[in-house]
């Protein structure tokens, strides 16, 4: 069973998405009461929204590295937060408040023309932006392994180590939740949730600040970011931690010396969350947790907020650390392969690979600034990053923001990463420290450049709309939208046309998601060293212990690749095609992909082929 086999018909997947993420919403709103007594404070509320889903995606994720998880039980946990989703719509609708509608007509008409301008811009690109978190996945890495691994394990039943696929050794609570929304039946729940995430984190930030033009400038750094154009319609676990490490590090700055236990449960239960999601938060996230600490010693409460660190660590990180550790001997695998006795070299690669990764080829800072090429826009965060001198010259301001972003920024850097990933989170700490600062010169130059990206954004997020968000519509516009846009999605439909049943592919396309068959990726193959005798065979081994017995490739890769291995491979009549590879960007130009399905031939010596070869299709 395929992506499509396991969601719901269209437009249910974007309905269920919706009721997940008022089902959680609904949890956040009675904990953050259970909490705080009193009115809600907006950065409470936002923080408990965040804390509800990290300690649901715990708690799945618990029961995943100790028990076998059946699709009933995960699918009877999805329905039910859409239950709950229901209950918290009907009482927003019994509620009927028009209030926020009614301040934000009143705070446009209180400000100049182009600020209200830019207003109107900025809940234009929102919009778009929403309907593009609701488009179907068609990214290389959803549709590889943020959505493969998690439909690889429903498949099974349970969570196993694949050695031939080094992504599903990245996985984290990001992916669970992903596996949540797959069992439910919707492939777009981690894109939803970011978008969630995203709009609770600007709605709180702006609560804070008091002058209409600094809402509208703080605005307009976050929602213009191009990046965002590349993170929402994707299921990239990114978005949501970063704003769960951002809410809290918030949190402690604004209580820094008044931090209780329950600020500290809700800042350390975000962070901790963040850290559980992707490998790249464990530094943004100490930070975070080192600010805490120090404002817990602020307020003498080091010994409560060390006991939390401690249970959330527990809770949230302990259990997929070890479930991995005894899979691949490594807590954080592949990082921490190059200090193993014997490490793998092609685990190691891929670290480094993992570690330096960059889309630009121009210098630091310039590279997460502008783009490269057209092909590159979503790859940068854009001019806002202008607005984090503003807050360098104004420390006093916001002390822990900038010293935390100061301190990430410096550690990213030296740890050799170049991506404008890496910097989302400091980017958005130093743009909240720079809109509490006075108007000056510069401030009004950064914002200046900022209604322009605003009024960029709003077509580009408009045009990617435009060209995803029907697919979310109907089954028929699903499939178009896919075939158009989806990475390789055209390529997987034929192979289930010429594959056979009891086929086990091993294949060079990456969207293993869609793939029709069991499959051996092509990752292990991608980062072995053909030449060392050692590396070779110890990949041949794991390869052939998958029991393969179809390739699928471009002939010249698939030539090379066979030889390496000593086995033969044997053309199929009539399996050969040309494809054009699918791309979102009209910029990035779509290049020719010629494909052709392989039968295998073993050795069982070398230099000897086995007589049984796999030559023609059975079981078609």
């Amino acid at each position: 069973m395929t992506l499509n086999d396991w969601i719901a018909p269209p437009p249910l997947p974007a309905i269920l998405s919706i009721l997940i993420v008022l089902g959680f919403k609904y949890l956040s709103d009675r904990l953050c009461r259970l909490l705080f007594r009193g009115p809600r404070e907006p950065l409470n509320a936002a923080t408990s929204f965040v804390l509800a889903i990290a300690l649901v995606a715990s708690a799945l994720q618990l029961v995943l590295v100790t028990w076998r998880m059946p699709v009933w039980p995960l699918r009877g946990v999805a329905w039910s937060l859409a239950a709950l989703g229901l209950l918290e719509l009907w009482l927003m609708c019994r509620a009927r408040n028009l209030s926020p509608w009614k301040r934000f007509t009143s705070f446009l008409y209180e400000q100049p023309y182009l600020d209200r301008a830019t207003a109107l811009l900025l809940l234009g690109a929102s919009i778009c932006l929403v309907l593009l978190a609701l488009s179907p996945p068609t990214d290389a890495d959803s549709l590889d392994y943020h959505l493969g691994v998690p439909l690889d394990f429903l498949r099974r039943g349970d969570i196993y180590p694949r050695y031939d696929w080094f992504h599903a050794r990245l996985i984290g609570s990001g992916e669970v939740l992903n596996m949540l929304g797959l069992a439910g039946g919707t492939d777009i729940l981690g894109a939803t949730l970011s978008a969630a995430g995203l709009f609770a984190l600007v709605s709180t930030v702006i609560s804070r600040l008091h002058a209409g033009r600094d809402r509208i400038f703080m605005a307009s750094c976050l929602i213009s970011c191009p990046f965002l154009l590349f993170l929402l319609p994707n299921q990239k676990p990114f978005l949501l931690p970063a704003v769960a490490n951002t809410l809290a590090l918030l949190m402690i700055a604004e209580r820094f010396r008044t931090l209780d236990a329950r600020s500290l449960f809700l800042a350390f239960g975000s962070c901790f969350f963040a850290m559980s999601c992707k490998y790249s938060f464990l530094l943004s996230g100490s930070m975070v947790l080192i600010m805490g600490m120090v404002a817990a010693c602020r307020s003498r409460r080091f010994l409560v907020a060390a006991g939390m660190a401690l249970l959330f660590y527990l809770v949230m990180i302990f259990p997929m650390e070890m479930q991995k550790f005894l899979f691949y001997g490594d807590p954080i695998s592949p990082m921490l392969e190059g200090f193993r006795h014997h490490g793998d070299a092609a685990l190691m690669r891929f670290a480094q690979y993992i570690r330096h990764y960059t889309m630009s080829t121009l210098p630091f800072p310039f590279c997460i600034i502008v783009p490269y090429s057209p092909g590159s826009m979503s790859s940068v965060l854009g001019l806002g990053v202008l607005a984090c001198i503003v807050a360098f010259s104004h420390v006093r301001h916001s002390p822990v923001l900038i010293i935390a972003a100061f301190a990430a920024v410096t550690i990213n850097y030296l740890a050799g990463a170049r991506s404008a990933g890496y910097y989302l989170e400091p980017y958005t700490w130093l743009c909240v420290a720079a809109a509490t600062i006075p108007w000056r010169t510069y401030k009004k130059i950064v914002y200046r450049l900022l209604m322009a990206q605003v009024a960029a954004m709003l077509l580009f997020a408009g045009f990617g709309a435009a060209k995803l968000f029907p697919g979310s519509l109907t089954a028929g516009l699903r499939d178009h939208v896919m075939r158009e846009n989806a990475d390789q999605y055209a390529a997987m439909r034929w192979l289930d046309d010429v594959l056979p049943r009891d086929a086990v592919v091993l294949s060079t396309l990456r969207s293993h998601a869609l793939m029709p068959r069991p499959f051996v990726t092509k990752d292990i193959v991608t980062w072995t060293n053909w030449s060392s005798p050692y590396e070779a065979e110890r990949t041949s081994s794991i390869l052939k212990a998958e029991k393969f017995n179809t390739v699928v490739a471009e002939p010249f890769v698939a030539k090379e690749l066979t030889d390496s291995m000593g086995v033969r491979c044997t053309a199929i009549p009539a399996a050969s095609k040309q494809f054009l590879t699918a791309t979102r960007n009209p910029w990035n130009r779509a290049t020719g992909m010629n494909l052709a399905v392989y039968g295998m031939c073993f050795a069982t010596e070398p230099g000897m082929a086995s007589m049984k070869c796999r030559d023609s299709f059975p079981g078609r």
